[in-house]
């Protein structure tokens, strides 16, 4: 029997490149930067492909003729790898649900695939298209990710001279103070400026917002 090596090695292939880039972008998604430390998303077995690609369209990184495009790729990784009968695209297609080839024919072949060239053509277009899909949610991910951050340090920035300015003011008032003679006036502006020093609480709020960027914080800040 022709069990056709050189067309299954080229949809393995195809299908662990999507599978590990579909992993890395739930990995971006999901915030986790420690593949190690993870169960599902690391080198060892996990949540299956299938249930990786919902969870992308749960979160709303996917949409729905989105998911439907990687399925599909998916359907020919199936096919080929756990059923010995099918060596060629032409095989496959024809056990396949009629609505599922039309599609994948009108989708990828301009309603005009009829052969195995055209057919392998058609599995390169969906598979080129697939990676388009998980490119651009790659590239919005990065872009998301560097605008927020750089807000939060813009608002760390911001928070940190706010400190430092009132904590200068409140040093300039003290020295003023030194200057009136009305000693129950005087009591009262430095009964002010304790209660404010200790509402802000200068010290402690500096180091939090000097700390502001730190891993953990921008993580949960990111979700």
């Amino acid at each position: 029997m022709d069990i056709n090596l050189v067309l299954r090695s080229k949809i393995v292939h195809c299908s662990l490149n999507v599978e590990n880039a579909i992993n890395e972008l739930l990995l971006r998604y999901l915030l986790i930067t420690d593949k190690s430390k993870t169960k599902n998303f690391g080198n060892k077995a996990g949540i299956s492909f299938k249930n990786k690609i919902d969870l992308l369209y749960d979160i709303d990184v996917l949409d729905k003729d989105e998911l439907y495009i990687v399925e599909l790729l998916m359907v020919f990784r199936n096919k080929f790898l756990h059923d010995i009968k099918y060596s060629s695209f032409t095989l496959l297609l024809d056990d396949l649900d009629s609505s599922v080839k039309n599609k994948f024919i009108k989708l990828f072949l301009d309603g005009k695939g009829e052969n195995e060239e055209d057919y392998d053509k058609g599995f390169m277009n969906l598979y080129e298209k697939v990676v388009e899909i998980i490119n651009s949610k790659t590239e919005e991910i990065n872009s998301y990710s560097n605008k927020k951050i750089d807000f939060l340090k813009f608002q760390n920035y911001f928070l940190n001279t706010l400190l430092v300015e009132s904590l200068d003011l409140s040093g300039d008032l003290n020295k003023m103070i030194l200057g009136i003679n009305d000693n129950d006036l005087k009591e009262q502006i430095q009964k002010r400026i304790i209660q404010f020093e200790t509402k802000v609480n200068y010290k402690e709020n500096i180091e939090i917002f000097n700390n502001y960027l730190n891993d953990n914080i921008v993580k949960l800040l990111l979700k």
